[in-house]
């Protein structure tokens, strides 16, 4: 049940999209009908029709990223059994896209009996460092748990896809635009500052939060890492293939430089395919054939890696232009900080005269 619920999530944005024509014609009738919108309070004040209008643009928007989100959601609510991992073998293909794969073999019970599955659950990975660290993982404790899609035996997989988590910002951002616009049309009779009192909390809420988890869960880790990379140790390493991702999207197409790299650690041979810290992001085509060029296959270099966990190495320690990328979560934070030191400014007043 929760599966054909997570399925039909699109259906959310269906009644929107539909009523949205009907509300701007008849906003061009309200507004055509006007020699002039009036103005309140100093606040020039649109017709309700565009407001309304603009609410359920902002529901089309969150209800976008609710169709992507639900689905996403929906292992989370498989029945899960507890397993051991037997075999836990990573493959490296450059011909496939994501390259790498795992071959797994795991024993668990169900309804009483044992049994022995393959399945892996995800199809593979465009970066070595998650099955590393799985490998890792299976071979320190093999103890884990499997899951089970529609609770049969033979529906096992030892792991589920992870949330798209992004899309609770899609979410958040149309919701909070919506509750703006609702809010300000309330407001319209309301003098300037005191429309100001309300607006600014959830403004700061809507910019701050998303830019402080961006901040923590896209900029922090790259920049402590790229640090890091500083003092991982220094080994020989040879490029043994390397691949131009394409990507084609709608309005244009991006490029990644898919580089992989073979080096010996802690007594054993280890692949990965990391060229800095953090991922790898798509890029221009000059820019990924240049990192092709100065790592051709055969090429014998250095690559960085840490000290205590191997499966971890980086070929360059520089972050590269990535580094600004890293950027982009800052106006976002910048603006709900200060958006919000003027909601508190503007009630500390008040809160004084009430004491």
């Amino acid at each position: 049940m929760a599966d054909k619920i997570f399925k039909n999530a699109g259906l959310l944005q269906t009644l929107p999209a539909a009523i949205t024509p009907i509300i701007l014609m008849s906003e061009r009738r309200f507004v055509s009908s006007r020699k002039k919108i009036p103005k309140r309070g100093g606040v020039r004040v649109a017709g309700k029709p565009t407001v309304y209008a603009g609410i359920l643009f902002c529901l089309i928007f969150a209800g976008a990223g609710l169709s992507g989100f639900l689905p996403s959601i929906a292992p989370w609510f498989w029945k899960s059994t507890p397993c051991e991992v037997l075999e836990f073998e990573i493959h490296d293909n450059p011909d496939e896209d994501p390259p790498f794969s795992a071959e797994a073999r795991y024993r668990f019970d169900w309804n009483g009996k044992p049994h022995e599955s393959g399945h892996v659950g995800i199809r593979g990975w465009k970066d070595a460092r998650v099955p590393l660290e799985l490998a890792r993982k299976f071979s320190e404790n093999p103890k884990t748990v499997c899951y089970l899609p529609d609770g049969s035996s033979e529906s096992a997989v030892l792991l589920r896809p992870a949330p798209k988590w992004g899309s609770l910002f899609i979410i958040g951002f149309g919701a909070s635009m919506a509750w703006l616009l609702f809010q300000g049309d309330r407001t319209r009779d309301l003098p300037e500052e005191e429309v100001m009192k309300r607006v600014l909390p959830p403004v700061a809420l809507l910019f701050g939060i998303p830019g402080l988890l961006l901040f923590l869960n896209l900029s922090l880790p790259v920049w402590i890492e790229s640090i890091a990379v500083l003092g991982w140790n220094e080994t020989p390493a040879e490029i043994v293939w390397s691949e131009l991702r394409v990507t084609h999207g709608t309005k244009s197409t991006s490029y990644r430089a898919d580089v992989c790299y073979e080096y010996e650690a802690a007594g054993r041979t280890w692949r990965n395919n990391r060229v800095r810290a953090g991922e790898t992001p798509e890029s221009g085509r000059s820019a990924a054939t240049e990192i092709l060029r100065l790592f051709a296959v055969g090429r014998r270099t250095h690559c960085h890696v840490h000290p205590t966990r191997p499966e971890r190495a980086v070929l360059l320690t520089s972050p590269g232009w990535v580094a600004l990328f890293t950027l982009f979560p800052l106006p976002f934070l910048a603006i709900g900080l200060w958006t919000g030191w003027e909601a508190l400014r503007m009630r500390a007043p008040s809160a004084r005269v009430g004491g």
